[in-house]
């Protein structure tokens, strides 16, 4: 018979001081000197000194079990890899010891053995048949001054031989006062059971130890948390799970708490709270104790970034990594169409295909630069005859207070004097409404609107800066200057917000990466200038009749011409960074 020998090792994660909480209890010292004399000029004064005494609570591990312990298949042995863990703590309320299995970071949940090589697991369990390989822990050896007690949970006292808990779990405390700091003394050993068959290796398993002061385990008192899971799929709290944020009822002592995190989608970051502390606010399994009335909790987990131009638009959310002049393709969610889309020279990302929405088109939050459900729909398309590019209803594109569309359904990059591409929107369209964050038209020179009918995340380039005219400078702080520049490698244009080189063409007309087209326009029911000259609108208000677009040509570059709003012109979005 071939025997199998096996090394198994358990490593102590590293114990934590922990600093006492908001709530102190002090000393205070009064050293009264009183002077007197028989004269009966004399006077005397009382002079008081008071000294405050901080808690101070630490958790240490003299033994180290970095060397493997060995055991042979087919077998069953306790008491190995004794671990000391020295408690010394002056708090007069005593304190608590948890215990949880972690991975090698000591931040993640994990009862497993793994083995270094292989990465085969064993998982915990209290079996003493070696028909199944386990692994299992229990506390002894109290010693000290201030012992703590042993306790115990559903599985059963830790006293005996436990399963590793996979939360931060209360294994022992002290509760009565504290008068000075003298070590109490903990020792935990493991029992490991390993079938004939297990696969050799060197198998590392890590239990956390984390001193909590004080302990209100006992308290009587009652207390409120509201809990806020953000982004993360639920919050568990001694065990219990709440899969939305809402308020519960805890004693006022240590609680276990952890969260459930969509990690395809998005990564812890940290907990955050008021009339609370947090023993590890940057650990996903951590404890928390109140420490007033009306506490709160939070868990704070953000999107996952991107590395490539790839997704949802709605979901976009590049890494700071992607170089400029990175392409890629993103689908707009709320038609699944597509669009090509780059990170300019500029350092921001553009869409290089026009906007394709379709009239009719319904604009809620969820999906859309808009603040509610339902908050804007688009107008039905207007038709075009069938031999020309003019449309069918001279009142398209007529007033300055009117909001029109024209998906042309030729979705190519081939624009010419007869054939329209893509969609054309008027101002009021293409601003879903034209309004501030108030509900308020914007009409003002240089004012941008606060929402488009770009998808959610992304927003209309801006022609000025906000509440700067064209005419006063305002050109310069514009999306559409900015980006003129960069893609030209400019430090300014020759008249201003204009120039009549072909230094933009070149650079970013049709065929470049930015691909910007000479698309033309539409006014009242007639196409102009398709294949001559590219307009696009901008955010930014001119007047109650007119507002701010880009126009380019062969020969000339303007980033803040002004059209009347009644004009249909194509639509780039620009991502909110």
């Amino acid at each position: 018979m071939k025997v199998i020998h096996h090394k198994l090792t358990h490593k102590l994660n590293q114990s934590k001081i922990f600093l006492p909480l908001t709530s102190f209890t002090f000393l205070t010292l009064i050293s009264a000197l009183l002077l007197s004399s028989t004269f009966t000029s004399a006077s005397s004064e009382v002079i008081s000194t008071s000294i405050k005494v901080l808690e101070a609570c630490s958790i240490t591990s003299p033994t180290s079990n970095n060397t493997p312990y060995e055991i042979i298949g087919g077998t069953y042995e306790s008491n190995i890899k004794e671990t000391t863990i020295n408690i010394s703590c002056n708090d007069p309320n005593g304190y608590s010891l948890y215990a949880m299995g972690v991975d090698s970071t000591g931040t993640i949940s994990n009862t497993n053995l793994t083995g270094t090589v292989s990465g085969e697991t064993i998982p915990t369990g209290t079996s003493t048949s070696t028909t199944v390989s386990n692994w299992a822990f229990k506390l002894s050896g109290v010693s000290g001054t201030y012992q703590p007690n042993i306790l115990s949970d559903t599985n059963g006292s830790f006293a005996d031989y436990h399963i590793i808990p996979d939360t931060n779990t209360k294994v022992a405390n002290y509760t009565n006062a504290i008068n000075n700091s003298t070590y109490s003394t903990v020792k935990a050993t493991y029992a490991v059971a390993v079938t004939p068959y297990q696969r050799a290796d060197t198998y590392v398993g890590r239990v956390k130890y984390t001193l909590v002061h004080p302990n209100f385990a006992d308290s009587s008192s009652m207390v409120s948390v509201t809990l806020s899971k953000g982004n993360a799929t639920n919050i568990i709290v001694d065990g219990h799970t709440y899969s939305a944020d809402q308020t519960i009822t805890v004693d006022g002592g240590t609680h276990a708490i952890s969260g459930t995190i969509d990690t395809t989608n998005y990564h812890f970051v940290n907990w955050t709270g008021t009339n609370v502390n947090i023993t590890d606010a940057n650990a996903l399994e951590t404890i928390f104790t109140v420490t007033g009335e009306n506490a709160t909790i939070s868990l704070n987990a953000a999107q996952n970034c991107n590395s490539t131009i790839a997704g949802t638009m709605q979901d976009f959310n590049p890494c700071s990594t992607i170089a400029n002049g990175a392409t890629g393709t993103l689908t707009d969610t709320r038609d699944s169409k597509t669009y090509s889309v780059a990170k300019l020279a500029d350092g921001k990302y553009w869409m290089t295909s026009n906007l394709n929405l379709a009239g009719g088109t319904v604009l809620s939050s969820d999906k859309s630069d808009v603040p509610s459900a339902n908050y804007y729909t688009l107008p039905v398309s207007a038709t075009k005859n069938p031999d020309n590019a003019n449309l069918t209803d001279d009142s398209q594109f007529s007033s300055d207070s009117g909001e029109y569309v024209f998906n042309s359904n030729n979705n190519t990059t081939t624009c010419n004097s007869s054939t329209p591409c893509n969609s054309y929107y008027s101002w009021l369209v293409a601003t879903a409404g034209g309004k501030d964050t108030s509900g308020n038209a914007v009409t003002d020179n240089g004012y941008n609107t606060a929402y488009s009918i770009c998808p959610k995340g992304w927003r209309l380039p801006t022609a000025t800066t906000e509440g700067v005219s064209r005419d006063n400078g305002g050109y310069t702080g514009g999306d559409f200057y900015k980006m003129i520049l960069a893609v030209t490698g400019q430090s300014s244009l020759a008249n201003g917000y204009y120039e009549g080189t072909a230094n933009f063409y070149n650079a970013a007309g049709p065929g470049t990466t930015p691909n910007f087209l000479l698309a033309g326009s539409y006014s009242g029911d007639s196409f102009y200038y398709g294949g001559s000259v590219g307009n696009y609108w901008s955010a930014t208000s001119r007047s109650s009749t007119h507002a701010y677009n880009l126009n380019f040509n062969s020969s000339s570059v303007g980033s803040a011409n002004y059209n009347a709003r009644r004009v249909g012109f194509p639509v780039r979005c620009l991502f909110t960074e």
